[in-house]
């Protein structure tokens, strides 16, 4: 699903994406998604993501394929765990599909996780979500995404902080130090000592057990950047 996401983004950057959960299916309308269009594009991606986990939005799901197979925009469901005869009845309707064994392990030396920083100092929102989506499908643990972001989040405040900053006063790599430079301006002072906030809080939050900390990431990324 990442991999499609970040495709279609290539190859329409204005493409409108939305993402439908089994936590949030309460408020959308499967049949208003069918008909509807994106702002910059004739057609949008609507993710329907796990809502075979939710007893009523799998029956409604189940109900309006037909329609969705039919619109102009275009539906990605993903599923981790499917019943008997729930792929049979997918396949009916989809265009394509692809079936994943759990095993299954990406190549993570594929990947440069910090081209997300990069895309966060550039504040590039839907390049740094799907960068994210990205590093995620290649095997990196939330945990580590959010150690890259904070180690940039921490740069950029440093340069803001400091009245003339110089690898000495930042304590910065040259190189590091330049990038810095170039991507505090994309944000003010207060709004990084807030990122840099929501950061640790998300971190200690997600080591008591409260949220899940890949979703929690990026929902601060979304509402940040």
């Amino acid at each position: 699903m990442n991999e499609l996401i970040a495709f279609s983004l290539g190859k329409k950057p204005n493409t409108a994406f939305l993402k439908v959960s089994a936590d949030n299916f309460g408020s959308y309308d499967l049949d208003e998604l069918s008909l509807g269009q994106g702002l910059f594009e004739q057609k949008c991606v609507v993710i329907l993501d796990g809502l075979f986990g939710n007893a009523e939005a799998k029956e409604i799901l189940l109900e309006k394929l037909s329609r969705l197979a039919g619109s102009k925009n275009v539906f990605i469901v993903n599923e981790r765990t499917l019943g008997k005869g729930d792929l049979s009845v997918l396949k009916k309707h989809a265009e394509k599909t692809q079936d994943f064994l759990p095993e299954e392990k990406f190549d993570k030396t594929d990947f440069n996780v910090f081209s997300l920083a990069d895309a966060i100092g550039g504040r590039d929102k839907k390049r740094a979500w799907t960068l994210y989506l990205r590093a995620l499908s290649r095997g990196f643990e939330p945990e580590e995404i959010h150690g890259t972001i904070f180690w940039q989040v921490k740069n950029m405040l440093l340069v803001k902080d400091a009245k003339n900053p110089t690898a000495e006063t930042t304590g910065l790599k040259p190189f590091v130090l330049s990038k810095a430079k170039l991507s505090c301006g994309s944000y003010s002072k207060e709004e990084l000592r807030k990122f840099s906030s929501r950061l640790v809080s998300l971190y200690h939050d997600s080591h008591r057990g409260i949220g899940d900390f890949a979703v929690g990431l990026e929902k601060l990324l979304l509402e940040t950047i």
